[in-house]
C-alpha cells in the first residue's frame, strides 16, 4: 500500500476470504488480495488498515488485523 511497483515476490499478500483477513504466505489463497511492501514497520502498518480494508471490500476486524500486523512483522524481518 505504499504505491511503490514491485514484484508480487517483493510484497506480502494479504488476503480476504469469506470476511476474514490474513496475510497470505503462499502466495495462491483464493479470494481478493492486496499488497503490501515488505518495508512496512510496526508504525507505517497502522496507516494502512483503512486504505487495505478498502482495496479488499471489507472491514477488517481487530482479532484480524492484530494477525496481519504481527504477519506482516514476521515476513518483513525474515522469520518466515
Amino acid at each position: 500500500m505504499c504505491g511503490r511497483r514491485a514484484s508480487k515476490r517483493d510484497m506480502i499478500r494479504v488476503v480476504a476470504v469469506n470476511g476474514t483477513v490474513s496475510v497470505d504466505r503462499s502466495g495462491k489463497t483464493s479470494g481478493r488480495g492486496a499488497y503490501l511492501c515488505r518495508e512496512e514497520n510496526g508504525d507505517s502498518i497502522g496507516k494502512v488498515r483503512g486504505r487495505l480494508g478498502h482495496a479488499l471490500r471489507t472491514n477488517i476486524e481487530d482479532s484480524d488485523w492484530e494477525g496481519v500486523v504481527r504477519s506482516v512483522g514476521a515476513v518483513a524481518s525474515g522469520q518466515d
